[in-house]
């Protein structure tokens, strides 16, 4: 089931920000990935897909025909939200039950879904069973995140949405979050990431869309995008495999160290 923007723009009132005339469907069963510099639209992009904003003009049209214009009522968008499963930057902005399982069970009474799910979510992602009776405001900022994904995942919306997905994490809670990741593109699950991280989450993206200035300059697989930024845009952020092929004049772009290093030895 994809999601498709038509035509979407966006303005905040009183400013000249926002997205503008943008034309993407995210694709069912992929891992798209967005890049972009800080202020390129990135977020704006993520809070249209969630339904948190309606754009000013256009529309956002599902394969079960729900669709989303700039007069679209709250009432309205009930229905497209159950789909979505938005994990925040600032996980401190979506928890706010007593205890962490209080807190995971959430969405799954809302939803009327069997609530012993909210556990086997918590144990999926190794957070500690001594810590599920404990206030969501003793955590640590790695422990909320997954707290808030154990809650978005638990009743299993059709797309998962990450905006920095690992940003201000230590190493363990990191990997954590992208093996959970990587496992989802695995079984095919719809994700869309929004990160800083190219290192970590380009090379696994079946799809990569780069924003600039509000608007979309590059939609396609990585060798595809990273090929028509190097060759039409100076400066722009590239991740370190691809930086280093570049200074060795390497035409295809590596996703690993070891492909790296063989594209080195063939073109001895």
């Amino acid at each position: 089931m994809s999601i498709e923007f038509q035509n979407i723009s966006y303005q905040y009132p009183n400013s000249k920000k926002g997205i503008f005339d943008i034309n993407i469907s995210i694709p069912s069963g992929k891992t798209t990935v967005i890049i972009g510099k800080t202020g390129s639209g990135k977020s704006t992009f993520l809070k249209l897909l969630d339904g948190l904003f309606t754009p000013s003009s256009g529309k956002i049209v599902t394969e079960n025909k729900i669709i989303i214009q700039p007069k679209t009522t709250e009432k309205q968008l009930i229905n497209y939200r159950k789909m979505i499963g938005f994990v925040f930057q600032q996980p401190q902005k979506q928890l706010f039950a007593a205890t962490v399982l209080e807190d995971v069970e959430f969405a799954l009474r809302n939803f009327n879904l069997p609530i012993q799910k909210a556990k086997e979510t918590l144990l999926a992602l190794n957070v500690a069973e001594e810590l599920w009776n404990n206030s969501v405001l003793d955590l640590s900022i790695g422990q909320k995140r997954l707290v808030a994904l154990a809650g978005v995942i638990a009743y299993q919306p059709k797309y998962l949405i990450f905006d920095e997905p690992t940003s201000g994490l230590d190493r363990e809670n990191s990997e954590n979050i992208f093996n959970f990741i990587q496992d989802n593109k695995n079984q095919k699950t719809t994700q869309i990431i929004v990160t800083h991280d190219l290192d970590l989450f380009t090379p696994i993206a079946d799809n990569i869309i780069i924003f600039d200035q509000g608007k979309i300059i590059a939609n396609g697989n990585y060798q595809d995008v990273f090929y028509q930024i190097i060759n039409n845009y100076d400066n722009f952020p590239l991740p370190t495999l691809i930086k280093i092929a570049k200074k060795l004049g390497l035409k295809t772009m590596p996703k690993s160290q070891d492909q790296l290093i063989k594209l080195m030895e063939s073109n001895e």
